[in-house]
């Protein structure tokens, strides 16, 4: 558990500088890369954390403090059981008092002080903060939890975004569908979280995580206009919307994979920094990462500085 903790919550976060999203690809899996053993370590390997530093250009740099979101899978089943909550004081149905992982705010804190970090994406799963009660209200008990890491969070000066984690599905099925979750049940939602944090400018909303497979490009956009709405001025302007973009760079594209094959830079960081530029929009990195070899190393440095 504590593992699982350690490798998601030392995903970097960094603000693209340029200023929308295409739909970006990712490689096969079969696609075969090069092996780590062909890449030479530097001489003085300089961790990822350390690319953004004091007085770098990144305007947002930050990590990711899971567990809220734990027992979910890209359907959209959730079990709550396996939440593992980064609280020390969280109900034990939901946290291990003995994992020195689980105290979410003093990472927050100790990263604000010790890397500059000024950015925090807090994962959720729909069903937890419902507490499986599709278009009720927030649980008191569990959106408590939840609050208490976002006050945390607050509580270090960062920006923290409250990341719906259910990749645009409740149970199998997708929002908007015939037996789905309704486009107003997920409105009504975000209705009541911006009700929570709409007097503070440094809660931002990641309205979905992932969203994938929909029938169809306006399917998404139509819905989720009703669920804007409820949580930024509808004054038709794009001024506070910010895409959201994930690239892993293993051969999947997954995370899972030890050796990394791309920066993505060629591929995807630059086509979609020309089209936030022509489009005058903006896009914040919140997934990426590699496992612990010189190629991941090599490439995730690569990467990062080309997103500084």
């Amino acid at each position: 558990m504590a593992l699982r903790r350690l490798m998601t919550a030392t995903i970097l976060l960094a603000a693209v500088s340029a200023r929308g999203i295409h739909e970006l690809e990712t490689s096969n899996d079969g696609d075969a890369g090069s092996s780590d053993s062909d890449i030479a370590s530097p001489a003085n390997p300089k961790a990822a954390s350390d690319v953004f530093s004091q007085g770098d250009k990144a305007r947002f740099v930050g990590m990711n403090i899971c567990g809220f979101d734990f027992g979910c899978n890209q359907k959209g089943f959730c079990d709550l059981s396996e939440i593992d909550a980064p609280l020390p004081d969280a109900p034990p149905a939901y946290t291990d008092p003995d994992d020195p992982l689980n105290n979410g705010t003093a990472q927050m804190v100790h990263f604000v002080a010790a890397d500059n970090f000024n950015i925090f994406r807090l994962p959720v799963s729909w069903q937890y903060l419902v507490n499986n009660d599709l278009g009720g209200p927030l649980d008191p008990t569990n959106f408590g939890c939840y609050d208490q890491l976002v006050r945390g969070c607050l509580s270090t000066g960062a920006y923290c975004i409250v990341d719906l984690h259910n990749y645009a599905r409740w149970g199998g099925k997708r929002i908007g569908e015939a037996d789905g979750p309704s486009t107003a049940q997920f409105a009504d939602l975000w209705r009541q979280v911006a009700a929570c944090y709409r007097d503070d400018d440094r809660v931002w909303f990641g309205i979905m995580n992932e969203p994938y497979g929909l029938p169809s490009l306006s399917a998404w956009p139509k819905g989720d206009g009703d669920v804007l709405k409820q949580v930024t001025n509808p004054d038709g302007t794009a001024a506070n919307l910010v895409f959201d973009a994930h690239l892993y760079l293993d051969a999947r594209g997954s995370g899972t994979g030890k050796k990394c094959v791309t920066s993505g830079i060629e591929d995807h960081w630059a086509p979609l920094a020309e089209w936030l530029r022509e489009n005058g929009r903006q896009a914040i990195v919140t997934e990426t990462g590699g496992g612990d070899t010189p190629s991941c190393a090599k490439y995730l440095c690569q990467q990062l500085r080309y997103l500084e």
